[in-house]
C-alpha cells in the first residue's frame, strides 16, 4: 500500500502517518483500495448487504444539502438529472482522499483515490 503523503509549509511532502488514528471508526480513518470500493458497490446494488426494499432505501435521500443534493443513511443521493441520478460518499484527510460514486441505472461505477494531499477527489462524469 502506498503511504499516503501530506504537503506541509517547511518540509513539502511528508508521509502522514503521525496524524492517523490507529485503525478506523465510524468517524472515519480507515483504508481502501479502488478495489475494495468497486466490491463493496457490486455488494450493495446486487442485494449482498440488504434486500432491494432496504437497499433502496439506505440508498434514497432524506434531507437536503447545500449542495443541493439529499443526505441518505450515510450516502449522498443526486438526483438533480433523473437520467444521471447517482449516490455514493467521499471523505479524506490530509494526505489522502477517496469518492465512491455508484450509477445504478446505468450499471456504472466511479471509486476514485487520491494518496497525496488533494482537497477532494473529483469522479469523472459519465454520460
Amino acid at each position: 500500500m502506498t503511504v499516503p503523503r501530506k504537503k506541509t509549509w517547511r518540509r513539502g511532502l511528508q508521509a502522514n502517518t503521525d496524524t492517523l488514528p490507529y485503525r478506523g471508526t465510524s468517524a472515519g480513518g480507515g483504508y481502501s483500495t479502488v478495489e475494495d470500493l468497486l466490491k463493496f458497490a457490486s455488494a450493495v446494488t446486487n442485494h449482498k448487504v440488504l434486500d432491494a426494499k432496504n437497499t433502496e432505501l439506505l440508498t434514497t435521500g432524506k434531507v437536503n444539502t447545500a449542495r443541493g443534493v439529499k443526505y441518505a443513511f450515510g450516502f449522498m443521493d443526486d438526483d438533480t438529472d433523473a437520467t444521471m441520478r447517482h449516490f455514493g460518499h467521499g471523505g479524506g484527510a490530509p494526505g489522502m482522499n477517496g469518492d465512491l460514486e455508484i450509477y445504478h441505472r446505468r450499471r456504472a461505477t466511479s471509486p476514485t483515490s487520491c494518496a497525496i494531499d488533494c482537497r477532494r477527489t473529483e469522479a469523472p462524469r459519465i454520460g
